[in-house]
């Protein structure tokens, strides 16, 4: 379902495929010419020792993942050991890519994979998608979710592990929807993977299909399809909301992040403040001030405050937010996570901005007074070199 591209010309929805291993074609023609001029000839018999085309190119997919976790979290994870397999003397690299920001939360791909394999077996017999998703998707010692290069490394692994069952089980149709949601995927990846989950549930899981949906649309997102994708977010979270009665749950409140990200990304700062002021209240009431998804909506807002930058009362706000949205991440995520990253970032640029406006320096002292690092606290832009954090 993935590698549904044509192997010869890259043209999307190919039909024809190889007798012998699968490999997928557009056409004929296609197929001729990759046997003899594109080196099919010669791999053919390869791929289908591999398990064929599907196999072949998760398996691939996968070792591609692995290899660019590793080099990412090289300089993190010197000098450290597996908590699973706890081998001092493997050669294989590793990575963390979760909130644990101790001595813990360091492992080998392969161990983490080969964990959530032989838990998933107990899940696989009772058909719990959710638990099974867990393993996959969430650190078992932090239970935040894997980010960027370890995610997608993740959604490769759980989906070579699984796409040989049978074409409409359940725990197949599952791994494919990690694939679509994973956001360590590129766009190209994500959009296959989502519009392959959309066909599935189609043919198989009909109850499922507002969740592909919502898949599409953030893929659309990263594509700035903005209106697309927040038309179909809209639709999504009322039902979503119609189903609870107008309460909130994680997915609920997991939707409106995602049409907030959107509006704000398309440059409508003034409806994402509006749409965070309102329902993020009840959202926080529901999930807590300290969960992961209520801090993000906290930081959406500061910063659509900061980029909106109507006036110096939203320089104000910005600061005062995500302030506080430094603070939880680092408690709830740890210092070195993108997400603690990306609010210091935005934190700087308030300050930058507030000074800009004029703002007493004694309200600047107050605002960034235990946020960086190296007294004093707040250093005026007349001296020079960067801001520290």
């Amino acid at each position: 379902m993935l590698s549904s591209t044509c192997a010869a010309c890259g043209a999307s929805g190919a039909k024809k495929d190889c007798g012998r291993c699968k490999t997928t074609y557009c056409s004929v023609a296609c197929q001729t010419q990759h046997w003899k001029e594109g080196g099919h000839k010669d791999l053919c018999k390869r791929i289908k020792r591999g398990g064929g085309a599907e196999q072949y190119h998760a398996d691939k997919k996968y070792k591609e993942a692995v290899d660019e976790a590793i080099e990412e979290c090289a300089e993190a994870t010197k000098g450290q050991t597996c908590y699973i397999c706890r081998d001092e003397r493997s050669t294989e690299g590793l990575v963390r890519g979760c909130a644990c920001h101790t001595t813990e939360g360091f492992a080998h791909l392969s161990c983490l994979v080969r964990e959530a394999q032989v838990v998933g077996e107990d899940e696989l017999q009772q058909h719990n998608r959710n638990k099974l998703w867990t393993k996959w998707a969430e650190c078992s010692l932090c239970r935040q979710r894997y980010h960027g290069p370890v995610a997608r490394a993740m959604a490769w692994g759980g989906w070579k592990t699984y796409l040989s069952r049978p074409e409409g089980d359940a725990i197949r149709g599952y791994a494919l929807n990690i694939m679509g949601i994973t956001k360590g995927m590129n766009n190209e990846e994500a959009l296959r993977a989502a519009m392959a989950y959309r066909e599935w549930c189609c043919r198989f899981d009909p109850a499922n299909i507002m969740t592909a949906d919502e898949n599409l649309a953030l893929v659309y997102k990263g594509l700035r399809c903005y209106d697309e994708a927040i038309s179909v977010l809209q639709r999504v979270r009322a039902e979503k909301l119609k189903r609870l009665r107008g309460s909130e749950n994680e997915d609920s409140v997991m939707t409106l992040l995602n049409i907030s990200a959107s509006h704000s990304c398309a440059g409508r700062y003034a409806e994402a403040i509006a749409l965070l002021s309102r329902e993020r209240p009840a959202a926080c009431r529901a999930l807590g001030e300290d969960h992961h998804l209520c801090i993000s909506l906290a930081g959406l807002l500061g910063s659509a405050h900061l980029r909106r930058g109507a006036d110096l009362g939203d320089f104000l706000a910005a600061g005062a937010i995500l302030r506080d949205v430094i603070l939880r991440f680092r408690k709830v995520l740890g210092p070195d996570h993108p997400h603690t990253h990306s609010s210091e970032h935005s934190f700087v640029e308030a300050l930058a901005a507030l000074e800009k406006a004029g703002c007493e320096a004694d309200i600047l002292e107050k605002l960034s007074s235990g946020i960086l690092k190296d007294e004093p606290v707040y250093e005026p832009r007349s001296r020079p070199g960067p801001w520290k954090k």
